[in-house]
């Protein structure tokens, strides 16, 4: 099984995302984790509301409050 997690996390927040996935896949070796990292909020607002129109969305996305309203209309 494979999930893929759209992420904006960089420096310290990054670091301790990939801890815990790694952490996650020793505790479930059958689930791989695939960190996407977006580089920005904004890039990472522009690159989910792709894949959801393009009907291929990530398993999982980081998000901001803001951004339902918007990706529920896509």
């Amino acid at each position: 099984m494979s999930i893929t997690f759209y992420e904006a996390m960089s420096s310290a927040q990054g670091k301790e995302l990939q801890k815990l996935t790694n952490e996650f896949q020793q505790q479930n070796p059958n689930i791989n984790v695939q960190l996407v990292f977006a580089g920005s909020y904004s890039t990472l607002q522009q690159k989910l509301t792709a894949a959801i129109a393009a009907k291929k969305p990530p398993t999982m996305a980081q998000v901001q409050e803001t951004w339902e309203t918007r990706l529920c209309t896509v």
